[in-house]
C-alpha cells in the first residue's frame, strides 16, 4: 500500500528488517534529487550513532541499502542534504521515495506496517492535543466560578475522553511491533516540560512511568532517545521541587533506581553515569553529582577506572568537611615557584584564615577567561584573610611564564601536568577547579567559577 506520510513530528518510522532468520533485508528507494550522494543508514546503541550501511545514489536517484538485524531508531542521512530518523523494527522490505530527503510531506512509503501506526498517532492525536489544549484552558477558568458546575463537570469529562482515546490507541498496538514501545515512551518524553510549566499534578506519575521502565532493554538502547529519555528526568526534578529535602530525596530515588536496574550490565551502567554526571555538573546538581560518586565508588559489580574514577573520587575524597591533601612544593631547578614569602615547603606552611587552590592552565581557554577575573579580585580576597595558591597543569615552561603573568599569589608549576603529584592527589579532572579552605585546609567550599567565588567572599566570609 503506497502512501504519503506528512510527517509533523520530523520522525519516520520504517520497519527494515526480516522475520526470516538469516535472511538479508533491505531498506530501498528513490531520491530523484540526489544523483551521485552518499546516503547511508545509522543505528543508536545507547547515546552514541554507529553505521549500518553505505550506498551512492544511481543516477535515477535509486539507493538500496542491506542491513543486519537491529530493532530501534535509525537516521537515513544523505551527505550533505540532510537527514531523515527511522525506525528499524522487523519488516522484511521496506520502499522509500521521494525527491529531496527533508521534503517530508511528500515522502511515499511502501511495506511498513509500523509507519502505518505512527501516521495514524500522528494525526489523531494532532487533532486530540488542539481539543485538549482547549479544554484545559477552559477548565481553570469554570473552576474558578463554581467548581460544581455541569459545565465544569462536561470539561473534565471531555479531556478524561480524550486522553481514553490516546491512551486505548496505544494499547491497541500489539506488543510484538516496536511502535508499541517507542510511542510511548516519546509520548512520556514530550509530556514532561508541559508538566513541569502547567499540569505539575501529573508529574508524579512520570516518575512511576521512568521508574517502570527496563533499562537495560535493547529497545531503549536502541531507541535514540536515551538522551532526552534520562536528562528530561532529572531536569523534570530539578523544576519540581528544587533542591529541597523533598527534591533532593527524589534525585537519590531515582540514581538509586537507576544504579539497581543496570547493576550486572557493566557497560551500560558505565555510560549512563558517565552521562549522569556530566548533567549533574552542567546543571550544578552538585548533591546529585555526589551522591552517584558515592554508589558508583561503593558498588562492586563493575570496575570504574581512568578519567571517570577521577571525577567520582573527587567527590568522595574532595567533599566539605575533608581535610584537603597536602601539596608539597618541590624545589627542583625545573620546578617554577612564585610569591612564596617565607621559602614555605608545604601548604601547610602558608599561614592564613583562608586558602583558595586554583588549578589552572596556559593552554586552557576557559582559565584565561577565569584568572583575570581571580586577578581583579585578590586585593579583595586579601581583605578577607584569603590567600591565593594557584597550581599550574603546564608543561611548557615558557608558555607558563607567558601566560602566569605578575600574578601576586603564590604559584607552584612541576610541568607534569595531568601527573603532577597535587593534581592527582586532589583528583582534578577539569580546569579551572577551585578549593576553598579553612586554615587548617578543611575543605569548605568547591566552586565552580570566579562568579561564584567572589558572592562567596562576599556572604559567607
Amino acid at each position: 500500500m503506497k502512501m504519503i506520510k506528512k510527517i509533523t513530528s520530523l520522525v519516520l518510522l520504517i520497519g527494515a528488517l526480516s522475520s526470516t532468520i538469516g535472511a538479508q533485508n533491505k531498506l530501498e528507494g528513490t531520491f530523484t534529487q540526489h544523483p551521485g550522494a552518499e546516503i547511508r543508514l545509522k543505528g543508536f546503541e545507547g547515546f552514541s550513532e554507529t553505521v549500518f550501511k553505505t550506498d551512492t545514489i544511481a543516477a535515477n536517484g535509486f539507493f538500496s541499502l542491506k542491513i543486519s538485524k537491529y530493532n530501534g531508531m535509525g537516521v537515513l542521512e544523505i551527505k550533505g542534504a540532510g537527514s531523515l530518523l527511522v525506525l528499524l523494527s522487523g519488516e522484511k522490505k521496506v520502499q522509500i521515495s521521494g525527491q529531496q530527503i527533508q521534503d517530508y510531506q511528500n515522502i511515499e512509503i511502501n511495506n511498513s506496517i509500523e509507519n502505518d501506526y505512527l501516521d495514524t498517532y500522528i494525526k489523531q492525536q494532532g487533532i486530540r492535543n488542539q481539543k485538549l489544549d482547549g479544554w484545559k484552558w477552559l477548565k481553570p477558568i469554570y473552576k474558578a466560578e463554581d467548581s460544581t458546575s455541569t459545565v465544569l463537570s462536561e470539561i473534565n469529562k471531555e479531556i478524561n475522553n480524550l486522553e481514553g482515546q490516546e491512551a486505548t490507541y496505544l494499547r491497541s498496538i500489539p506488543k510484538s511491533k516496536y511502535a508499541s514501545f517507542y510511542l510511548p515512551l516519546r509520548k512520556l518524553i514530550e509530556d514532561r516540560p508541559g508538566s513541569v510549566n502547567r499540569y505539575v499534578e501529573r508529574i508524579p506519575q512520570h516518575i512511576i512511568d521512568f521508574m517502570s521502565y527496563d533499562l537495560a532493554d535493547k529497545k531503549l538502547w536502541n531507541s535514540g532517545l536515551m538522551g532526552e529519555f534520562y536528562d528530561g528526568h532529572f531536569v523534570m526534578l530539578e523544576n519540581y521541587r528544587g533542591i529541597s529535602e523533598e527534591g533532593k530525596a527524589d534525585m537519590k530515588a531515582s540514581v538509586d533506581h537507576i544504579l539497581d536496574k543496570l547493576t550486572g550490565y557493566d557497560e551500560k551502567l558505565l555510560e549512563v553515569s558517565e552521562h549522569l554526571f556530566k548533567l549533574f555538573e552542567k546543571r550544578s546538581l552538585f548533591d546529585a553529582a555526589e551522591y552517584l560518586s558515592f554508589r558508583m565508588l561503593e558498588q562492586n559489580s563493575c570496575s570504574v577506572e581512568g578519567e571517570l574514577k577521577r571525577r567520582f573520587e573527587q567527590y568522595r575524597t574532595m567533599k566539605e568537611g575533608s581535610k584537603a591533601p597536602e601539596i608539597v612544593f618541590e624545589t627542583k631547578p625545573e620546578h617554577v615557584l612564585r610569591g612564596f614569602k617565607n621559602n614555605e615547603k608545604s601548604l601547610n606552611d602558608i599561614k592564613s584564615k583562608y586558602k583558595l587552590v586554583v588549578f589552572w592552565a596556559g593552554w586552557c581557554e576557559h582559565c584565561m577567561l577565569e584568572i583575570p577575573k581571580l586577578q581583579s579580585m585578590y586585593f579583595k580576597l586579601k581583605n578577607k584573610e584569603v590567600e591565593v595558591v594557584a597550581i599550574s597543569l603546564d608543561r611548557n615552561r615558557q608558555a607558563y611564564l607567558s601566560s602566569a603573568g605578575s600574578h601576586e599569589w603564590y604559584s607552584y608549576c612541576d610541568f607534569k601536568e595531568w601527573e603532577s603529584q597535587p593534581v592527582i592527589d586532589y583528583f582534578v579532572f577539569a580546569t579551572p577547579s577551585y578549593y576553598l579552605l579553612d586554615e587548617n585546609n578543611v575543605i569548605l567550599k568547591k566552586i565552580s567559577s570566579a562568579a561564584q567565588l567572589e558572592a562567596i567572599v562576599d556572604q559567607m566570609l
